[in-house]
């Protein structure tokens, strides 16, 4: 079973951990910090919304997570393409199948960092 893992950015940095909004509509996520086997006080932080992530379950053939909004290249294909979370799946439409194995994907960035990737894809089709 995967572990359900989210990012999202908070000002100009990642933050990973647990999601949640509270009664207002923000929207957090929790850091738990693990420090020599103990475990400190959870820290919460604050992010935008539109950069919420969910972790695929899966690590690219570096062994790098794979999460939603991903850019990653397949070694066959060699082109970028998003990974997206669609009918409950993750799926990498430009490929046309769901993504159930990572060992020849490579992580070339996300859509927030780095949308010059898909850019640039769509200027070639």
């Amino acid at each position: 079973m995967r572990e359900i893992l989210f990012r999202g950015k908070s000002g100009d940095k990642w933050i990973y951990g647990y999601y949640w909004t509270n009664r207002v509509g923000n929207h957090f996520i929790r850091v738990v910090e693990n420090k020599a086997g103990h475990f400190i006080s959870p820290v919460d932080d604050e992010i935008d919304p539109e950069t919420l992530c969910e972790f695929t379950g899966l690590t690219d053939k570096s062994g790098k997570m794979i999460w939603e909004n991903d850019i990653v290249k397949h070694c066959a294909e060699n082109k970028p393409a998003l990974v997206e979370f669609v009918k409950g799946q993750f799926s990498i439409a430009k490929y046309g199948y769901w993504l159930q194995s990572s060992d020849c994907f490579e992580v070339i960035g996300n859509k927030f960092d780095n949308p010059e990737l898909l850019e640039v894809e769509s200027e070639n089709n």
